[in-house]
């Protein structure tokens, strides 16, 4: 293994190491503050209720902008979602770097593939 896989190989593990415990660390604020807020009610389990606006970016922007935990902790979960998108973003870069074109080919493609995927669901 030469240098620059290992240089990569530790900018991966930071990126994911880092994405993750922010993730976290905005999962874990937004469920003590709405814990505080509401205590233990009673959960209806008979009815699913979908509620679009944790499904779009946007809505999930407003809610953290006006505090309100729920979309906090709906934050940290496109946090974690985002986490191995950005990997692959620095994968390809790196491989790209190091004139590796072959898997920079691949990491494009599969970057391309995870944002049609995103872009398609309507998020």
């Amino acid at each position: 293994m030469t240098r620059a896989d290992e240089r990569l190989d530790r900018v991966v593990g930071i990126v994911l190491r880092t994405g993750v415990m922010v993730a976290a660390a905005v999962v874990l604020i937004g469920g003590i503050a709405w814990l505080s807020g509401h205590g233990q009610p009673m959960p209806n389990r008979h009815r699913f209720q979908y509620a679009r606006q944790f499904a779009q970016l946007g809505g999930i922007m407003h809610g953290v902008m006006v505090l309100e935990p729920l979309y906090l902790i709906q934050l940290g979960l496109v946090f974690l979602i985002a986490t191995p998108i950005i990997r692959v973003i620095v994968c390809a870069v790196g491989f790209a770097a190091e004139r590796d074109w072959t898997y920079a080919a691949i990491s494009t493609l599969v970057l391309a593939l995870l944002v049609f995927s995103i872009a398609g669901s309507g998020i």
